[in-house]
């Protein structure tokens, strides 16, 4: 493959990769701008004096800036990623349109005060703008979210009749017994509500609650401890927010539970909250560092003691300290005596001499300064017997060699003697 080639094979690959992504985005931004979407919401709220706006992920936002997070579910089954429709028929009926994980919920419920709406349409709804009984989800198709987000017990209940009914609805900010608040009739097509014991109705009754406020089951200290639910997103979304006073309930109901924060109506499938939240420094006590020596930790300790003093042995003990350097004199003193010896012409003697000092050396360094030739020959004749029989076989044999032996000949011997001294150093190293 050519240089040309490949820079055209990676260009068309970035292309797909590049169309792809603007795909995912156009179907996420039809999916908002649909009857079905939340588009509107954002959009009313700012009219009315609310700090608003849409996030679709891409870029970090702090959880401090958040006073309520808006987050529709359009996915009936999180972690199942479902496949694309393969005809018409499956296109119309599909009802998780956008794909998000469990994990990804939980955290972002957990990091600010979040309102989850659950899902209502199927795909249909939105591809002809028709709102009929067969494009709505089932109860038992949105159980499992229904658990997760109201707690164990609750139960969702939906009137598929057909028509668009006046629903009068109480808006209580603290979900008080006597229910003083402002009233509403808001108009839903179809209208889905829960029965949660776990949970405070801020919409509707105990009996047929559209907006609740639940417990975070198992939420972490620190956290968000409640989370708000609504169960039919045609209150809140761009096709019901234009009948009865369904506006006018956004208006009131939002605010309320923003407070200070802006409302952020979040269409993103990843967590993208930044949380700053400051962790006050526990106290500390000597306790606590005693617990490191409690069982079983001191099995540990008295591995590294016991360690420790192995290396203390093992360097000071068993091995030898550093032996001195010869002095001057000592070194004169050997090259006195070889100087003599080859001027004495006496060659044997010379190499019988070699032959000694290289076994003491050999045994000093590999069993220490007591053990000597003797220790050496009895531990080489334990370990290797033909090797040691051939070592001091050849250092006898230069004790007694003719006091005239040729320089040649002598060189061999010293080279067979030292491959010899190498093949024990292998040995018994």
């Amino acid at each position: 493959m050519t240089q040309n080639a490949r820079w055209i094979g990676a260009v068309m690959a970035l292309g797909v990769l590049l169309l792809g992504l603007l795909l995912l985005a156009g179907r996420s931004g039809q999916l908002d701008r649909a009857a079905t979407g939340f588009d509107g919401l954002r959009h009313w709220l700012a009219a009315n004096g609310q700090e608003a706006r849409g996030f679709a992920g891409g870029y970090p936002i702090d959880a401090e800036a958040i006073g309520l997070r808006v987050l529709p579910v359009f996915d009936t089954m999180p972690d199942f990623v479902s496949d694309p429709p393969r005809d018409l028929r499956e296109e119309l009926l599909d009802d998780s349109e956008r794909d998000i994980g469990w994990d990804i919920l939980q955290r972002k419920v957990a990091a600010a005060p979040t309102l989850v709406i659950l899902p209502k349409w199927r795909a249909g709804m939105r591809l002809t703008g028709v709102a009929h009984p067969d494009l709505l989800i089932g109860d038992k198709a949105v159980q499992g979210l229904a658990r997760w987000a109201l707690g164990p017990g609750a139960g969702l209940t939906t009137n598929a009749r057909g028509g668009i009914e006046a629903v009068p609805l109480t808006w209580s900010s603290d979900g008080t017994a006597d229910r003083a608040g402002q009233d509403f009739v808001a108009e839903i097509y179809a209208p889905r509500s829960a029965v949660a014991p776990a949970c405070t109705p801020l919409l509707g009754d105990a009996v047929a609650a559209y907006l609740l406020r639940c417990p975070i089951r198992g939420a972490a200290e620190g956290a968000v401890s409640t989370v708000f639910v609504l169960t039919d997103p045609d209150l809140l979304n761009n096709h019901g927010l234009s009948l009865g006073q369904n506006a006018d309930l956004a208006a009131a109901v939002l605010p309320a539970l923003a407070g200070t924060g802006a409302v952020i109506v979040d269409s993103s499938t990843e967590f993208w909250t930044r949380t700053t939240r400051v962790r006050q420094p526990a106290e500390r006590s000597w306790a606590d560092l005693a617990r490191f020596f409690a069982w079983p930790y001191a099995l540990i300790w008295l591995g590294f003691a016991a360690l420790f003093g192995l290396a203390l042995w093992r360097g000071g003990v068993r091995t030898r300290p550093p032996l001195p350097e010869a002095t001057a004199p000592q070194l004169a003193t050997v090259e006195a005596e070889a100087r003599l010896l080859l001027l004495s012409g006496d060659r044997a003697r010379l190499l019988g001499d070699y032959a000694a000092q290289r076994l003491a050396a050999l045994a000093e360094a590999l069993l220490g300064l007591r053990a000597g030739v003797a220790g050496l020959r009895r531990v080489l004749a334990r370990r290797a017997p033909d090797l040691a029989a051939t070592l001091f076989n050849a250092a006898d044999a230069m004790h007694h060699l003719p006091a005239d032996i040729a320089p040649a000949e002598a060189q061999a011997r010293i080279r067979d003697f030292e491959e010899l001294i190498e093949r024990v150093r292998h040995e018994l190293d």
